[in-house]
């Protein structure tokens, strides 16, 4: 009979350690935000991730101020493969396409991965992922795909983690 408690009071504890673990899971993911001004509203807070392999192909990240019609019209680097920081390379690039197909029209802050070839810049592409047959609209095939992301705190963190600096 002792036995049978001691697992009996060992089982208790452990799902009492695994509740209280998704209580906390819970608590610290994203929950929705209320609204209780003019309108109801239930909005889910918004969790953005960068595509790993975009920026791992990329020469050179940028937190880029964007005007009303998409041009670069500042930019601070934030990582660079060779270390250089040419501050005229990326000024005066058209990002309205892309910030269209991001969700992001509106936006004036964005993080980019940039590609260097030949003197002048263009955004990362997504690459092709072995093994991972993706399916695009009709008028974007992956090498026309190059999402740029919002400059905040949080994919500033994901950009860091993936540069590991």
């Amino acid at each position: 009979m002792p036995a049978a408690r001691v697992r009996l009071i060992l089982a208790s504890v452990l799902f009492a350690a695994w509740i209280f673990y998704l209580g906390w899971l819970a608590w610290t993911t994203a929950r929705p935000h209320i609204q209780l001004e003019q309108k109801f509203a239930i909005t889910k807070t918004h969790y953005e991730v960068l595509s790993r392999s975009q920026f791992l192909v990329a020469d050179m990240d940028i937190a880029a101020e964007v005007n009303d019609q998409g041009i670069i019209t500042d930019y601070e680097v934030l990582w660079s493969a060779d270390g250089q920081e040419d501050r005229q390379i990326a000024l005066g690039m058209d990002l309205s396409n892309m910030l269209k197909d991001s969700d992001l029209e509106g936006v004036h802050h964005c993080l980019v991965p940039l590609v260097r070839s030949r003197g002048s810049v263009s955004v990362a592409t997504l690459p092709t992922t072995p093994g991972f047959p993706r399916r695009w609209p009709s008028d974007q095939t992956p090498s026309t795909r190059a999402p740029v992301y919002h400059d905040n705190d949080q994919t500033r963190a994901q950009e860091r983690e993936i540069r590991k600096r």
